[in-house]
Protein backbone atom coordinates (compact mmCIF):
# COMPACT_ATOMS: atom_id res chain seq x y z
CA UNK A 1 0.00 0.00 0.00
CA UNK A 2 1.13 3.59 -1.06
CA UNK A 3 0.20 6.19 2.03
CA UNK A 4 0.56 10.07 0.96
CA UNK A 5 0.61 12.76 3.03
CA UNK A 6 -1.60 15.30 1.39
CA UNK A 7 -0.52 18.52 1.70
CA UNK A 8 -3.65 20.57 0.49
CA UNK A 9 -4.75 19.79 4.13
CA UNK A 10 -2.79 22.04 5.07
CA UNK A 11 -4.08 25.68 4.53
CA UNK A 12 -3.82 27.54 7.59
CA UNK A 13 -6.33 26.30 9.64
CA UNK A 14 -4.75 26.19 12.97
CA UNK A 15 -5.60 29.16 15.01
CA UNK A 16 -2.27 27.93 17.38
CA UNK A 17 1.14 26.38 17.50
CA UNK A 18 -0.12 24.19 20.10
CA UNK A 19 -3.36 22.80 17.91
CA UNK A 20 -0.76 22.47 14.94
CA UNK A 21 1.80 20.43 16.40
CA UNK A 22 -1.05 18.13 18.09
CA UNK A 23 -2.19 17.36 14.18
CA UNK A 24 1.55 17.56 13.09
CA UNK A 25 2.28 14.51 15.63
CA UNK A 26 -0.87 12.14 14.63
CA UNK A 27 0.32 12.98 11.23
CA UNK A 28 3.90 11.61 11.90
CA UNK A 29 1.90 8.45 14.48
CA UNK A 30 0.79 7.89 11.18
CA UNK A 31 4.39 7.43 9.58
CA UNK A 32 5.40 5.35 12.22
CA UNK A 33 2.58 3.03 11.88
CA UNK A 34 3.48 2.74 8.01
CA UNK A 35 6.85 2.32 8.64
CA UNK A 36 5.95 -0.76 11.63
CA UNK A 37 3.07 -2.35 8.92
CA UNK A 38 6.16 -2.26 5.95
CA UNK A 39 4.09 0.37 3.82
CA UNK A 40 5.46 3.48 1.88
CA UNK A 41 4.99 7.13 3.32
CA UNK A 42 4.99 9.53 0.82
CA UNK A 43 5.47 13.53 0.78
CA UNK A 44 6.13 16.21 -1.14
CA UNK A 45 9.12 18.11 -0.53
CA UNK A 46 7.04 21.78 -0.27
CA UNK A 47 5.77 20.08 2.20
CA UNK A 48 7.03 22.91 4.88
CA UNK A 49 6.30 25.39 2.77
CA UNK A 50 2.19 25.59 3.35
CA UNK A 51 0.88 27.58 5.78
CA UNK A 52 0.02 25.70 9.20
CA UNK A 53 -0.94 29.21 10.92
CA UNK A 54 -2.97 31.57 9.43
CA UNK A 55 0.39 33.83 9.04
CA UNK A 56 2.75 31.30 9.48
CA UNK A 57 4.11 28.28 7.82
CA UNK A 58 4.92 24.82 8.67
CA UNK A 59 8.82 25.55 8.29
CA UNK A 60 8.39 28.34 10.74
CA UNK A 61 6.15 26.88 12.92
CA UNK A 62 8.56 23.90 13.15
CA UNK A 63 11.31 26.64 14.35
CA UNK A 64 9.00 28.17 17.35
CA UNK A 65 8.54 24.89 18.55
CA UNK A 66 10.45 24.33 21.69
CA UNK A 67 10.79 20.33 21.49
CA UNK A 68 14.17 19.41 19.50
CA UNK A 69 13.70 16.19 19.45
CA UNK A 70 10.62 16.84 17.51
CA UNK A 71 12.06 19.17 15.82
CA UNK A 72 15.06 17.07 14.41
CA UNK A 73 12.70 14.00 13.97
CA UNK A 74 10.66 16.52 11.24
CA UNK A 75 14.09 18.06 9.93
CA UNK A 76 15.24 14.45 9.17
CA UNK A 77 12.12 13.56 7.42
CA UNK A 78 10.96 16.37 5.31
CA UNK A 79 14.96 17.89 4.33
CA UNK A 80 16.78 14.83 4.13
CA UNK A 81 14.87 11.32 3.86
CA UNK A 82 11.12 11.06 2.71
CA UNK A 83 10.51 9.37 0.73
CA UNK A 84 9.47 12.39 -1.68
CA UNK A 85 6.84 11.09 -4.25
CA UNK A 86 8.32 13.44 -6.53
CA UNK A 87 10.85 10.87 -7.09
CA UNK A 88 8.87 8.30 -8.95
CA UNK A 89 6.49 9.53 -9.80
CA UNK A 90 3.31 7.45 -11.47
CA UNK A 91 1.37 10.75 -13.00
CA UNK A 92 2.92 13.59 -15.68
CA UNK A 93 2.44 17.23 -15.48
CA UNK A 94 -0.59 17.31 -18.57
CA UNK A 95 -2.47 14.69 -16.63
CA UNK A 96 -5.31 16.33 -15.05
CA UNK A 97 -6.98 15.75 -11.75
CA UNK A 98 -9.49 17.60 -10.21
CA UNK A 99 -10.89 17.48 -6.74
CA UNK A 100 -14.15 19.28 -6.69
CA UNK A 101 -12.99 22.31 -8.36
CA UNK A 102 -9.45 22.45 -7.57
CA UNK A 103 -6.93 21.01 -10.23
CA UNK A 104 -4.81 18.61 -8.13
CA UNK A 105 -2.58 17.59 -10.98
CA UNK A 106 0.90 17.71 -9.26
CA UNK A 107 -0.19 17.52 -5.80
CA UNK A 108 -0.29 14.59 -3.95
CA UNK A 109 -3.71 13.68 -3.89
CA UNK A 110 -3.31 13.79 -7.57
CA UNK A 111 -0.76 11.41 -7.63
CA UNK A 112 -2.39 8.72 -5.67
CA UNK A 113 -5.32 9.43 -7.77
CA UNK A 114 -3.16 8.07 -10.66
CA UNK A 115 -1.90 5.15 -8.43
CA UNK A 116 -5.33 4.25 -7.92
CA UNK A 117 -6.52 4.35 -11.61
CA UNK A 118 -4.58 0.98 -11.89
CA UNK A 119 -5.85 -0.58 -8.68
CA UNK A 120 -2.51 0.08 -6.74
CA UNK A 121 -3.88 0.29 -3.02
CA UNK A 122 -3.78 3.73 -1.75
CA UNK A 123 -4.54 5.90 1.35
CA UNK A 124 -4.37 9.60 1.56
CA UNK A 125 -3.31 10.56 5.31
CA UNK A 126 -4.67 14.80 6.07
CA UNK A 127 -4.22 17.05 9.05
CA UNK A 128 -7.11 17.24 11.12
CA UNK A 129 -9.48 20.12 11.84
CA UNK A 130 -8.92 20.74 7.89
CA UNK A 131 -11.18 20.67 4.88
CA UNK A 132 -10.12 16.91 4.33
CA UNK A 133 -11.64 15.72 7.20
CA UNK A 134 -14.24 13.14 5.02
CA UNK A 135 -13.32 9.89 3.67
CA UNK A 136 -13.22 8.96 0.54
CA UNK A 137 -11.97 11.71 -1.45
CA UNK A 138 -13.34 11.64 -5.01
CA UNK A 139 -10.71 12.87 -7.36
CA UNK A 140 -11.91 13.07 -11.79
CA UNK A 141 -9.37 12.00 -13.73
CA UNK A 142 -10.31 14.43 -16.78
CA UNK A 143 -8.77 12.40 -19.97
CA UNK A 144 -8.48 13.92 -23.62
CA UNK A 145 -10.71 11.90 -25.85
CA UNK A 146 -11.26 9.62 -23.40
CA UNK A 147 -14.08 8.93 -20.70
CA UNK A 148 -13.68 10.92 -17.55
CA UNK A 149 -12.42 8.24 -14.45
CA UNK A 150 -14.15 9.14 -11.22
CA UNK A 151 -11.92 8.13 -8.39
CA UNK A 152 -12.67 7.44 -4.92
CA UNK A 153 -9.30 7.73 -2.57
CA UNK A 154 -9.32 6.03 1.58
CA UNK A 155 -8.64 9.03 3.43
CA UNK A 156 -7.81 9.12 7.45
CA UNK A 157 -6.32 11.75 10.10
CA UNK A 158 -5.62 10.43 12.99
CA UNK A 159 -3.11 7.25 13.77
CA UNK A 160 -6.20 5.15 15.57
CA UNK A 161 -8.04 4.98 12.22
CA UNK A 162 -4.95 4.41 9.56
CA UNK A 163 -4.21 1.46 12.17
CA UNK A 164 -7.50 -0.28 12.15
CA UNK A 165 -7.27 0.75 8.48
CA UNK A 166 -3.55 -1.16 8.21
CA UNK A 167 -4.87 -4.41 9.86
CA UNK A 168 -7.73 -4.50 7.20
CA UNK A 169 -5.18 -4.87 4.37
CA UNK A 170 -2.98 -7.73 4.18
CA UNK A 171 1.26 -7.22 5.08
CA UNK A 172 3.06 -6.27 1.83
CA UNK A 173 5.50 -9.00 0.20
CA UNK A 174 8.88 -8.71 2.57
CA UNK A 175 10.88 -10.99 -0.71
CA UNK A 176 10.47 -11.27 -4.45
CA UNK A 177 9.89 -14.92 -3.54
CA UNK A 178 6.66 -13.73 -1.24
CA UNK A 179 6.09 -11.28 -4.17
CA UNK A 180 5.88 -13.65 -6.96
CA UNK A 181 3.57 -15.96 -4.83
CA UNK A 182 1.14 -12.98 -4.46
CA UNK A 183 1.23 -12.45 -7.72
CA UNK A 184 0.41 -15.79 -8.77
CA UNK A 185 -2.76 -15.93 -6.70
CA UNK A 186 -3.72 -13.01 -7.06
CA UNK A 187 -3.70 -12.11 -10.94
CA UNK A 188 -5.38 -15.28 -12.51
CA UNK A 189 -5.36 -14.39 -15.97
CA UNK A 190 -2.10 -14.04 -16.02
CA UNK A 191 0.70 -17.20 -17.37
CA UNK A 192 3.89 -16.96 -15.17
CA UNK A 193 6.97 -18.50 -16.57
CA UNK A 194 8.68 -20.75 -14.29
CA UNK A 195 11.94 -19.26 -13.72
CA UNK A 196 11.04 -15.62 -12.48
CA UNK A 197 12.77 -15.76 -9.71
CA UNK A 198 16.59 -16.72 -11.31
CA UNK A 199 17.00 -12.79 -13.01
CA UNK A 200 16.10 -11.47 -9.00
CA UNK A 201 18.21 -13.55 -7.25
CA UNK A 202 20.87 -11.45 -5.75
CA UNK A 203 18.57 -8.35 -6.05
CA UNK A 204 18.38 -6.43 -3.30
CA UNK A 205 14.17 -6.49 -2.41
CA UNK A 206 13.08 -3.20 -2.39
CA UNK A 207 8.89 -2.84 -1.48
CA UNK A 208 8.60 0.37 -3.96
CA UNK A 209 9.72 -2.02 -7.03
CA UNK A 210 7.24 -4.78 -5.54
CA UNK A 211 4.70 -2.41 -5.27
CA UNK A 212 4.96 -1.01 -8.98
CA UNK A 213 5.48 -4.86 -9.91
CA UNK A 214 2.23 -5.81 -8.78
CA UNK A 215 0.00 -2.35 -10.60
CA UNK A 216 1.91 -3.33 -13.70
CA UNK A 217 0.69 -6.80 -13.31
CA UNK A 218 -2.65 -5.59 -12.47
CA UNK A 219 -2.93 -3.65 -15.72
CA UNK A 220 -2.22 -7.13 -17.70
CA UNK A 221 -4.74 -9.17 -15.32
CA UNK A 222 -7.31 -6.77 -16.05
CA UNK A 223 -6.73 -5.88 -19.86
CA UNK A 224 -6.60 -10.42 -20.22
CA UNK A 225 -10.52 -9.86 -19.39
CA UNK A 226 -11.67 -7.13 -21.54
CA UNK A 227 -13.01 -9.55 -24.24
CA UNK A 228 -16.54 -10.01 -24.63
CA UNK A 229 -18.37 -13.50 -25.40
CA UNK A 230 -17.10 -12.74 -29.89
CA UNK A 231 -13.67 -12.27 -28.64
CA UNK A 232 -13.60 -8.71 -28.95
CA UNK A 233 -12.04 -6.12 -26.69
CA UNK A 234 -14.52 -4.22 -24.91
CA UNK A 235 -14.41 -0.48 -23.85
CA UNK A 236 -13.13 -1.06 -20.97
CA UNK A 237 -9.91 -2.71 -22.90
CA UNK A 238 -9.71 0.18 -25.37
CA UNK A 239 -10.00 2.75 -22.13
CA UNK A 240 -6.67 0.39 -20.67
CA UNK A 241 -4.89 0.44 -23.79
CA UNK A 242 -5.49 3.95 -24.31
CA UNK A 243 -4.36 5.03 -20.66
CA UNK A 244 -1.48 3.18 -20.14
CA UNK A 245 0.23 2.03 -23.78
CA UNK A 246 -0.40 4.59 -25.59
CA UNK A 247 1.89 8.08 -25.53
CA UNK A 248 5.03 9.04 -24.58
CA UNK A 249 5.13 8.17 -21.08
CA UNK A 250 3.33 5.09 -21.62
CA UNK A 251 3.74 2.69 -18.70
CA UNK A 252 3.86 -0.06 -21.36
CA UNK A 253 5.54 0.00 -24.89
CA UNK A 254 8.17 -2.15 -27.01
CA UNK A 255 11.60 -1.91 -27.45
CA UNK A 256 13.36 -0.10 -30.21
CA UNK A 257 14.50 -1.90 -33.26
CA UNK A 258 17.87 -1.42 -31.85
CA UNK A 259 17.14 -3.23 -29.36
CA UNK A 260 15.40 -5.86 -30.65
CA UNK A 261 18.43 -6.46 -33.00
CA UNK A 262 21.01 -6.28 -30.24
CA UNK A 263 19.08 -8.59 -27.67
CA UNK A 264 17.33 -10.70 -29.31
CA UNK A 265 19.05 -13.55 -27.28
CA UNK A 266 18.10 -11.82 -24.02
CA UNK A 267 14.79 -10.82 -24.75
CA UNK A 268 13.70 -14.87 -25.50
CA UNK A 269 12.26 -16.08 -22.35
CA UNK A 270 11.04 -19.55 -22.02
CA UNK A 271 7.58 -20.25 -20.92
CA UNK A 272 5.71 -22.77 -19.21
CA UNK A 273 5.01 -25.25 -22.45
CA UNK A 274 8.63 -25.43 -22.78
CA UNK A 275 8.51 -23.23 -25.79
CA UNK A 276 10.78 -20.15 -26.27
CA UNK A 277 8.83 -16.81 -27.03
CA UNK A 278 10.41 -13.44 -28.18
CA UNK A 279 8.78 -11.15 -25.44
CA UNK A 280 10.42 -7.31 -26.19
CA UNK A 281 6.98 -5.55 -25.26
CA UNK A 282 7.22 -4.76 -21.49
CA UNK A 283 5.93 -2.53 -18.14
CA UNK A 284 8.30 0.29 -17.19
CA UNK A 285 9.45 0.62 -13.35
CA UNK A 286 11.72 3.77 -13.84
CA UNK A 287 12.62 3.08 -10.14
CA UNK A 288 16.02 1.20 -10.47
CA UNK A 289 15.34 0.49 -13.91
CA UNK A 290 12.92 -2.79 -13.43
CA UNK A 291 11.00 -4.13 -16.31
CA UNK A 292 7.95 -6.98 -16.55
CA UNK A 293 8.59 -8.25 -19.86
CA UNK A 294 5.57 -10.18 -21.52
CA UNK A 295 3.93 -11.75 -24.45
CA UNK A 296 2.31 -9.35 -27.08
CA UNK A 297 -0.50 -9.05 -28.33
CA UNK A 298 -2.90 -10.04 -26.07
CA UNK A 299 -4.89 -12.75 -27.49
CA UNK A 300 -8.60 -13.83 -25.75
CA UNK A 301 -7.64 -17.16 -26.93
CA UNK A 302 -3.93 -17.80 -25.88
CA UNK A 303 -1.95 -17.50 -22.50
CA UNK A 304 -0.71 -13.82 -21.42
CA UNK A 305 2.62 -14.62 -20.28
CA UNK A 306 4.70 -13.32 -18.00
CA UNK A 307 8.41 -13.63 -18.93
CA UNK A 308 10.87 -11.65 -16.72
CA UNK A 309 10.63 -9.55 -14.05
CA UNK A 310 13.77 -7.87 -13.41
CA UNK A 311 16.58 -5.11 -13.76
CA UNK A 312 16.60 -3.71 -17.20
CA UNK A 313 18.02 -6.04 -19.68
CA UNK A 314 18.74 -3.49 -22.17
CA UNK A 315 20.91 -1.03 -20.41
CA UNK A 316 23.84 -0.46 -22.49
Amino acid sequence: MDLFVNELSLHGQFLSLELFLTALKEVIGCRNLADRYGHSFYCVRTLTDRNALPTMSFRDAIRQNRDINLTRLVTSWLDKHGPFWEDMRAHSSDDYFEYGTDVVTDCGLGEAASRVAVERATTMVSFGSSSFCTTPLRVVWRRSGAVDYELDLSNVWTRVDLESHLREYEAAPQSWAELLERANVRYRRLTFANNLLEPLTGEPFNTTIADRVLALLNVLDQLKGCYDANATLTAEGHQLLQAYFHGDRALFSDESDTNKRSFARQLTFRVPTGEAIFCPYHGKISFRFYRVHHSWPIRPDEPLYIAYIGPKITRG
